[in-house]
């Protein structure tokens, strides 16, 4: 099935027939996105919930909210990498980042960044990417390091990646 979590509901389409394989799956959607009571909750039009805050901007336009998921969809090879490093560097960084701004320069952000697709080494790059455009790659301050925990899950199986990544999630380290 297709689904968004918004506010403290899941929006969900399916293409599951039978009803128990939909109640399992959208037991397992409430009990990771942390829905209270382990049931979605209706949405009231008249009484509009408090509004989230976005982490980053460009140009005014907040984007990337907290306990949301963000999906970049593009052809191979057009930059979805390069925006996912570039919004992670913002993230972690004091100042803006190629127009990117975080919401409270104040408040350190802890980024967890998730790479399925790229070599160790190559992910070991991207770090080292990331912590630069933040201005925070100085290896005499290895506390600059501990805003951005980036994990390489290419050789782990599929089946095994979304049990592994609850896990780290849930230790609350991450914003």
């Amino acid at each position: 099935g297709h689904f968004v979590q918004r506010e403290q509901a899941i929006f969900c389409r399916f293409t599951v027939a039978d009803a128990p394989t939909k109640t399992r799956i959208l037991n397992e959607m409430q009990s990771f996105y942390g829905v209270k009571d382990g049931r979605a909750q209706s949405i009231d039009v008249t009484n509009p919930p408090e509004k989230d805050l976005p982490c980053l901007t460009y140009n005014g336009v907040g984007f990337l909210f907290r306990n949301d998921v963000t999906a970049v969809k593009a052809k191979a090879k057009s930059g979805k990498s390069h925006l996912g490093i570039i919004w992670a560097a913002a993230l972690i960084s004091k100042e803006p980042v190629m127009g990117f701004m975080r919401d409270d320069t104040n408040k350190p952000l802890r980024v967890l960044f998730v790479d399925t697709e790229q070599s160790v080494y190559t992910s070991y790059l991207l770090a080292v990417k990331i912590l630069t455009l933040a201005d925070r790659y100085d290896s005499d301050n290895p506390q600059n390091f501990e805003a951005l925990q980036v994990e390489n899950l290419r050789t782990m199986a599929t089946a095994e990646r979304l049990p592994y990544l609850r896990g780290l999630i849930a230790t609350g380290k991450y914003d």
